[in-house]
């Protein structure tokens, strides 16, 4: 049998390698099948159907201060205040667009940006320069954090975070910088330390911590102070439309919606819990992908191909009963190893299916179509 095979084997692996290879090129006539295979994955899909997002995760360590519509003159007083209820570390992702020339404001923001060292400030790496907030200044040695998504493209769905930058390499994501403060020895940052970029889990999260600057600068009875005390403080816009962004909707959002809208702020909110949690998620290694990948097309090939030998007359029954067994398989193994955190390539080994099936019915067809081809023309040649 395994003679036998040998031909439809090598026939259905070139034909998977052809078209693996066509479709790495950028051809126009394929476009809207790439871009449609882009727009939605397999996890987004897990993130807001698959998994439970009834029930919530309740995060306390997380305290989310929104500034609403503060001006640079306001965010003095917001920054001395929670000061004074002794956080243990502070994010701010606050990043004005209009450049003020330099005055007593600005003087006094650089000072205090100077002085905390337990404070992480957002920066953005546009491809060509860092853009620094404008507490920073130039080639000053504050802690700073990349708030870059790693997204496709604008209106696509965030399922990542760049955690390396191509202007400085000593750059880190603000999440991870965030959460090496509140603790260095986290094991999702040993994982993280190299990777340009990390997914995101979107587990329903909730962060009952979530106030108003103006409540804070206004808090004259300190009742603040407790919840602040110790806690990961993240200063930024919860609220503006212009930093909203398209991510799976794990119950953030009350609609049916395959996606919801949400903040950066509270994005890399969900980040740091993420980390803090150590519920990355990661894929196997580049041997074991492999590993597994030629297991799967080996046992369903030869399934298929027993079939096709013995039950011709059945295979179109018996081959697409294996083909929706083997796609039910593959989706449970999927969430029971999402739910371990472990994401597997679930699309490429269905189509791998798919492809051996359709092979072997085309495949003693057009060897004969080849050799009657080589015939003639063996006896043109002579």
């Amino acid at each position: 049998m395994i003679r036998k095979s040998l031909g439809p084997l090598c026939f259905t692996i070139l034909a998977l390698l052809f078209i693996q290879y066509i479709f790495e090129l950028n051809f126009t006539f394929i476009n809207s099948l790439k871009s449609a295979e882009e727009e939605v994955e397999m996890k987004d899909i897990y993130f807001s159907r698959i998994q439970n997002n009834e029930y919530k995760l309740v995060d306390t360590n997380i305290v989310l201060i929104d500034i609403d519509t503060c001006k640079r003159a306001q965010l003095m007083d917001l920054f001395k205040k929670v000061q004074q209820y002794h956080p243990k570390v502070l994010g701010v992702d606050v990043l004005f667009k209009e450049d003020e020339p330099p005055g007593p404001l600005n003087i006094a923001y650089f000072s205090f940006a100077d002085s905390s060292a337990s404070t992480v400030f957002a920066c953005v790496d546009s491809g060509k320069n860092i853009s620094h907030s404008f507490f920073v200044l130039e080639g000053s040695k504050v802690n700073e954090g990349l708030v870059n998504f790693g997204n496709n493209g604008k209106g696509k769905p965030i399922r990542s975070i760049l955690n390396k930058s191509k202007s400085n390499d000593k750059l880190k994501s603000f999440s991870a910088k965030v959460a090496s403060l509140f603790d260095s020895s986290l094991p999702a940052l040993k994982k993280i330390n190299e990777e340009e970029a990390f997914d995101l889990n979107y587990r329903p999260i909730s962060f009952p911590n979530e106030f108003n600057a103006v409540d804070i600068v206004n808090d004259s009875s300190n009742a603040f102070s407790q919840k602040i005390k110790n806690k990961i403080v993240l200063i930024g816009a919860l609220h503006d439309a212009k930093d909203y962004h398209k991510i799976p909707n794990a119950g953030y959002d009350n609609d049916d919606h395959l996606y919801a809208n949400e903040s950066g702020l509270k994005i890399h909110a969900m980040a740091v819990v993420m980390l803090l949690n150590d519920t990355m998620i990661t894929e196997p290694s580049t041997f074991w992908s492999r590993f597994f990948t030629s297991l799967v097309f080996l046992f369903f090939f030869y399934i298929l191909f027993y079939l096709f030998e013995h039950y011709e007359f059945y295979f179109k029954l018996t081959g697409r009963l294996i083909l929706l067994v083997g796609g039910i398989l593959f989706l449970f193994l999927y969430v029971i190893l999402m739910k371990k955190g472990i994401e597997i390539n679930l699309g490429y080994w269905v189509f791998m299916i798919i492809l051996i099936y359709e092979m072997l019915e085309v495949y003693h067809p057009v060897m004969r179509l080849v050799g009657k081809f080589w015939r003639s023309f063996k006896q043109k040649s002579i």
